[in-house]
């Protein structure tokens, strides 16, 4: 699917810009500026309501704000200093936030969080080539942490690349088992030197003499 290069509009954005010297805005999410402008919202995180609570605070910010309110290009995946909601910075693709492969769960908490996640679904290509480097990003910090939890996560990795390429995991845990014994065995070549026989010195023949 192809990518869109829309402009947008960021209300959490605009609320920063415009009353950062001002004392009495605490907060710039969706449900403090609904308090600060008198707009209704019902349900917060409730898709269609935070979208016409949005909507009005939007012509709130044009009626009494008009000089700031300028759309934005929106470039997909192009990390933004100080970005907030709906801005380039919370991009999250399948997860792939900001390029990085990151769990199913993750832009559920964003929503939590109050901010809006942009998701598409990877192809099986996109997939594995993510999960590869996945698997390279927990194992460099698995050597760094060295912890349990970190190998889990190694592990976590291991088993979607797994059933990514049509395996189970209880194929691979079966094919780990077999090899085992051969690991568990504490022995480190350093080298091997193979004996093909000895070249003795030649003597001189003092027979003669």
């Amino acid at each position: 699917m192809p990518l869109v290069n829309n402009q947008y509009i960021c209300t959490m954005e605009l609320a920063k810009k415009i009353f950062k010297n001002d004392d009495s805005v605490q907060s710039y999410r969706l449900d403090a500026l609904s308090q600060k402008f008198n707009v209704k919202l019902l349900h917060h995180h409730n898709a269609l309501d935070d979208t016409r609570a949005c909507f009005e605070i939007l012509k709130k910010f044009e009626e009494l704000y008009p000089e700031q309110v300028k759309p934005q290009p929106y470039i997909f995946g192009k990390v933004k200093k100080n970005g907030c909601c709906g801005s380039p910075m919370e991009v999250v693709t399948n997860h792939v936030k900001n390029g990085k492969l990151v769990r199913d769960k993750i832009p559920q908490i964003i929503i939590e969080d109050g901010k809006t996640p942009l998701t598409r679904i990877l192809d099986d290509e996109e997939y594995l080539k993510e999960l590869d480097k996945k698997l390279n990003e927990e194992i460099s910090e698995y050597q760094q942490d060295k912890s349990i939890e970190e190998m889990a996560d190694v592990l976590e990795v291991l088993f979607a690349i797994c059933e990514a390429r049509g395996y189970s995991v209880d194929e691979l845990l079966k094919v780990r088992e077999e090899k085992r014994e051969k690991f568990l065995i504490i022995i480190i070549f350093i080298d091997i030197w193979e004996l093909r026989g000895f070249v003795l010195p030649q003597f001189p023949n003092f027979s003669n003499c």
